[in-house]
């Protein structure tokens, strides 16, 4: 009960420091809405950085997901000296490979760009490859705070490296908002980037303050190096086959009427803000215990955390997708209706989001099943599943975008990652490394139940706002109101009803009270 207490603690300090940061995060969204909207200028933007940001994305997730089983590992069969120069020997070896990959991709922008973006104008080409290369620096960087996060999670440090994404939004928002008239949307390169390099050193700052300091040595054969990329290979390609859902969205959409590349990103952005402040939380703490509870006389442990995680991210993603499909006209309106984010831009964005709700839900049930298969070694199935994923993706999104258009790229998003959310349990329950017993049909059903408040308050909204006044405060803020009544609706009915999750959350919330 005591670590239970500890992890509950834990979760809600990293939401609380990863609330702030995207609050920051969606602050430097609205100022690129306001600047640039959905123009063609932005579009160009984002087809150009595309690879590069699929490659980072690619690195930050698999290090992370590589990194903490491994070093978990070595820490538990080494002493103290022999961890800290295993930890400093597999991150240089692994920077000069990103340092290559990071040189690659801007040799070979060109041709990334084309592939990406093969319907574009021939005049624009240059500028696209111009940003591919500048954006290429994330490779490097990413892999970088995502190995420092990791080694410091590992040592079950959690609110300071939750804290380095408040360093880089901080950064971008104040070039991005003092430079967007001088540089266009160069300002938004110069701010990621430059913040993405003081966010790496802020991290290293806090690593290199413990045993020895920073031990730069690079050794391509040493045994641990062989051991990561034993099983490396297989998270990768994982990473690489899941990430191409948005590569493959932008390929469609690019062919589509202007303003629909940057319709997707916003959307993008608003699904994974629920993601990044409570999976992100909830999984970036339980994944170290995971990892030390994977094997061995651990195993009913395991077990036992995973079906609480998962019944815990159930309850929460249940309310969270469903109010993203009711009130996704009213989210778009609160974050980007302003300055060139006109009523186009509007409705091309609500539009997308309504069909990406069922995402959302998926993504909060991924982040912690593909946590758990890693963490039992289960890494060669996983990447069958993600192939086939891939596969299904590109021809239901052609297919769908086809028959359906616009709606049929975030549809066929939905579709997929609820078929691989439905693979992985199975590997999971086939692996006995959990049971899907009556408590989550209990929790689904009551959650459903807790959610009910979410449908009425849609109902009312459309009542009692007609669209003739959108360009007031009230008007345009007015999601913030149903958020707040959902989550205390939510709370107290699921109190009454005896719903263990929200109970938890209640038990939690009075823990972290109480260490005050």
């Amino acid at each position: 009960m005591a670590q239970e207490s500890r992890i509950g603690q834990a979760i809600f300090g990293v939401t609380g420091i990863v609330v702030l940061s995207k609050l920051l995060g969606f602050a430097r969204e609205m100022v690129i809405a306001d600047r640039f909207g959905t123009s063609w200028e932005y579009d160009l933007l984002l087809l150009g950085m595309a690879a590069p940001v699929f490659i980072n994305l690619v690195l930050v997730n698999s290090t992370n997901l590589l990194i903490v089983p491994s070093l978990t590992k070595i820490k538990t069969e080494t002493d103290s000296v022999a961890y800290h120069r295993a930890l400093w020997r597999i991150y240089s070896t692994l920077l000069v490979i990103s340092f290559i990959l990071t040189l690659a991709v801007m040799l070979l922008s060109p041709f990334l760009v084309r592939v990406i973006a093969p319907q574009i104008a021939p005049e624009n080409y240059s500028q696209a490859e111009l940003y591919c290369r500048l954006f290429a620096l994330l490779i490097v960087l990413g892999f970088s705070e995502s190995y420092l996060r990791s080694a410091l999670n590992i040592e079950k440090n959690f609110l300071y490296p939750a804290a380095g994404t408040v360093v880089i939004n901080i950064v971008a928002i104040a070039v991005i908002y003092f430079f967007s008239e001088r540089l266009s949307v160069m300002a938004i390169v110069v701010g990621l980037l430059s913040g993405a390099f003081l966010q790496v050193l802020y991290l290293l700052r806090k690593l290199a303050g413990g045993k020895g300091g920073i031990r730069i040595k690079a050794e391509f054969f040493g045994e641990n190096f062989r051991k990561i990329i034993s099983v490396g290979f297989a998270v990768i390609a994982v990473e690489i086959f899941s990430r191409t859902y948005f590569l493959i969205d932008r390929y469609y959409a690019s062919g589509m009427e202007s303003g629909v590349v940057s319709a997707l990103n916003y959307c993008s952005m608003l699904v994974m803000l629920p993601v990044n402040i409570i999976a992100f939380a909830v999984t970036a703490v339980t994944f170290p215990f995971l990892s030390e509870r994977a094997s061995g006389e651990a195993a009913a442990s395991f077990s036992s955390l995973l079906k609480t995680t998962l019944r815990l991210l159930l309850a929460l993603g249940i309310p969270c997708a469903l109010f993203y499909g009711l009130f996704s006209r009213e989210l778009v309106t609160a974050v980007f209706y302003r300055g060139a984010f006109d009523n186009q831009s509007l409705e091309l964005t609500s539009r997308i989001l309504v069909y990406l709700a069922p995402y959302l839900l998926s993504i909060f049930l991924y982040a912690v099943l593909i946590q758990a298969c890693y963490a039992s070694g289960r890494q060669k199935i996983v990447l069958v599943f993600a192939v086939a994923a891939m596969t299904l993706k590109f021809v239901l999104a052609g297919f769908l975008s086809d028959n359906l258009g616009l709606i049929g790229i975030p549809l066929s998003s939905s579709i997929v990652q609820a078929a691989m959310v439905a693979a992985l349990i199975m590997v999971l329950v086939a692996d006995r490394k959990i049971e899907l017993d009556r408590s989550f049909g209990d929790v689904f059903f009551k959650t459903i139940v807790a959610s009910l408040p979410i449908i009425m308050l849609a109902i009312l909204y459309q009542q009692i706002f007609t669209g003739d006044d959108a360009g007031s405060i009230l008007y345009r803020y007015r999601i913030l109101p149903a958020i707040l009544i959902t989550i205390i609706l939510y709370l107290i009915i699921g109190k009454a009803l005896k719903l263990p999750e929200t109970s938890k959350i209640w038990e939690m919330l009075l823990a972290v009270r109480k260490t005050r």
